[in-house]
């Protein structure tokens, strides 16, 4: 796995993005930036606020067989909507918060919006 930090610290600098800027670009604190520069495996909703922030799909890094699309799209697509619900076993909490990420990166890879 690449490290994802490097990858997005090395882009902004390319683009002429301070800390900052990067930090307002991402909703986040210049501290939680410059902790994520070094930082080498990230959350998903990290890359896509990097991916968002320089226009740029960082989740091409994540996988290389599976085509994914962090980079906000014009919102002229007529979706459906379906609501789940989903029982677990009590004690299963951190198995099924797993799952649920891998799951999450998967719909948006294949270019389902999911909000949560």
């Amino acid at each position: 796995m690449m490290h994802f930090g490097n990858i997005v610290k090395k882009s902004a600098e390319n683009n002429n993005i301070t800390v900052e800027d990067m930090a307002w670009l991402m909703d986040r604190s210049a501290d939680e930036v410059v902790s994520l520069y070094h930082t080498e495996e990230w959350t998903s909703g990290n890359i896509k606020a990097a991916s968002e922030a320089l226009n740029q799909d960082f989740g091409s890094y994540l996988n290389r067989t599976i085509e994914y699309d962090f980079v906000k799209k014009n919102k002229l697509e007529n979706y459906h909507e379906m609501l789940i619900n989903i029982k677990y076993p009590v004690g299963k909490e951190n198995l099924f918060e797993a799952w649920l990420e891998r799951t999450w990166l998967m719909a948006q890879s294949i270019g389902l919006e999911v909000e949560g």
